[in-house]
């Protein structure tokens, strides 16, 4: 659990750095001014790196391609926002699915030079990030259900070698018979206490009961 919470830490970070980044300024490009003498001063614009308000003059009117602009940048960072907030609750499955939804968002904005570095590289940052958390998260969760599988099949063998029922096993720890069935299924985990209880019980130790094979 504390590897998750740092792995979506660090999600959270390089989504906040990317934020903060659109807002850096950059050169988009030079004008060379008359001074009225004969010479010229040349005026260098900085504009901030993906905020395209610059591109719009309403007294020519909004095109399309400015107003499609504007939404998907908009909507770039309200998914971004909305990747921390769902992190930080837990909600990891939605942490990843809007990773990818902005970085197809900043896809857009990819035609222009000032830009193409910043969206290609932290679009495809937050996809790689997105793989990674879920590929992370399967594998957590499916080492979870061998453990929880294990942990049953050993309290199965070693109650049957101590010639003891379910219900007989159940009694003395003071559980329901149905709850050591679903114990031996992998169905349900025992909590560290009851381990102990049934370690105590069979004559085992805890690390016997959490054992992947059993020898003999």
């Amino acid at each position: 659990m504390k590897n998750v919470r740092i792995r979506y830490l660090i999600t959270d970070i390089i989504v906040t750095i990317a934020i903060i980044m659109t807002f850096v300024p950059v050169i988009k490009y030079g004008q060379s001014i008359p001074n009225g003498d004969g010479t010229f001063t040349s005026i260098i614009h900085y504009y901030p790196l993906v905020w395209f308000v610059y591109q719009i003059d309403i007294s020519y009117g909004l095109s399309l391609r400015n107003a499609i602009m504007i939404v998907t940048i908009t909507l770039f960072y309200i998914c971004s926002i909305l990747v921390i907030i769902t992190s930080l609750v837990n909600k990891h499955y939605l942490t990843n699915i809007l990773l990818v939804a902005s970085a197809i968002l900043l896809m857009p904005s990819v035609r222009y030079w000032y830009t193409l570095i910043f969206c290609i590289t932290i679009g495809a940052t937050y996809i790689i990030m997105s793989f990674i958390n879920i590929f992370i998260d399967y594998r957590s969760k499916e080492l979870k259900k061998d453990g929880t599988n294990n942990i049953g099949r050993n309290i199965k063998r070693y109650r049957i070698n101590n010639h003891y029922t379910q219900q007989e096993l159940a009694d003395r720890i003071f559980v329901s018979r149905s709850l050591i069935a679903k114990f031996e299924s992998g169905s349900a985990t025992p909590n560290e206490y009851q381990i102990e209880d049934i370690a105590k019980v069979l004559k085992v130790s805890v690390e016997d009961l959490s054992k992947t094979r059993l020898n003999g």
